[in-house]
């Protein structure tokens, strides 16, 4: 951001080379604990809104509401929005359309399969803009999206989609992900280092892996890493909608991040790709380490 603000965008080819500098530095600086001195390894001097944001980090601080324009929804006129399956926005604007959906707005979005930043997503949100302004929405569906996997676009009403239905999968420790409850109790049990964490080059970012949103999942020879394989479904199935996962964990340290990633596999396994993922940092929650905790 600084050599952005620094170059004014306007020298493409110096933010370039810059770019490729702060890439191996962020690596070295994202790796410093405490986080907040992260800015003097990379500039050799404190950075103001870097510190703030350290400041105020917990989701929900209030220090953010003055940037919170969600209660807009309530009273938003004509509106279309475009996003994207991998771009690092997308759940906070489908909260934003469902909440201006309840509220009566006449509010529209078009999800792609692609990041931020790609082209085809401005080029789209540019098309969606021009119908608006022309005064003809009305012939497009109020949702529309692009079901990866069978490459087509769909048309609904609303969101979630009308008709569909919860499908609760569930964890087993044998390793397979089902949708048949567990007959009995089980567990398991993975190694976490905080010195060697996981490697957080997946899921959505502003520009995705090389621009393509979807990136390998390699993590079989990890041990901090656990992997659930369904079994073959009998038909093909459409996922489409909220995706959630309910974890119950015990941990001997009180802080403990969990990742969850939601993956498609080729038919015979040797690629992976991220579907979607989230994240859930836990901290003591009046439990001492060891107990069995929730996390959804």
């Amino acid at each position: 951001m600084l050599d952005l603000l620094r170059t004014g965008g306007m020298k493409p080819f110096t933010s370039m080379m810059e770019r490729r500098k702060a890439k191996a530095l962020s690596e070295r600086a994202a790796a410093i604990i405490p986080l907040r001195k992260a800015d003097l390894l990379s500039l050799a001097r404190s950075v103001s809104w870097w510190q703030d944001w350290m400041d105020h980090a917990e989701p929900g601080d209030p220090w953010w509401n003055p940037i919170n324009y969600g209660a807009a929804t309530q009273t938003m006129p004509p509106s279309v929005m475009t996003a994207g399956w991998y771009d690092i926005f997308l759940p906070f604007q489908l909260r934003d359309f469902v909440a201006a959906q309840d509220a009566g707005r006449d509010v529209r979005i078009t999800i792609g399969p692609w990041t931020h930043v790609a082209f085809a997503g401005l080029a789209e949100s540019l098309r969606q803009s021009i119908t608006l302004f022309q005064g003809t929405p009305g012939a497009q569906p109020r949702v529309r999206l692009f079901l990866m996997g069978a490459e087509e676009w769909r048309g609904y009403s609303s969101w979630p989609p009308p008709n569909t239905s919860p499908r609760p999968l569930y964890l087993h420790p044998s390793g397979r992900l089902s949708a048949d409850a567990p007959i009995s109790e089980g567990e398991s049990v993975f190694d976490y280092d905080p010195a060697h964490p996981t490697p957080a080059f997946h899921g959505a970012t502003p520009r995705g892996a090389q621009g393509l949103g979807a990136t390998w999942q390699n993590w079989k020879r990890r041990s901090d890493v656990w992997s659930l394989r369904p079994n073959r479904w009998a038909s093909d199935l459409d996922a489409i909608g909220p995706v959630s996962a309910e974890i119950f964990l015990r941990s001997n340290t009180e802080h403990t991040d969990l990742y969850v990633c939601l993956c498609g596999t080729s038919r015979r396994g040797a690629r992976s790709t991220n579907v979607c993922d989230g994240y859930r940092r836990l901290r003591p929650d009046g439990s001492s380490a060891g107990d069995a905790r929730r996390s959804a």
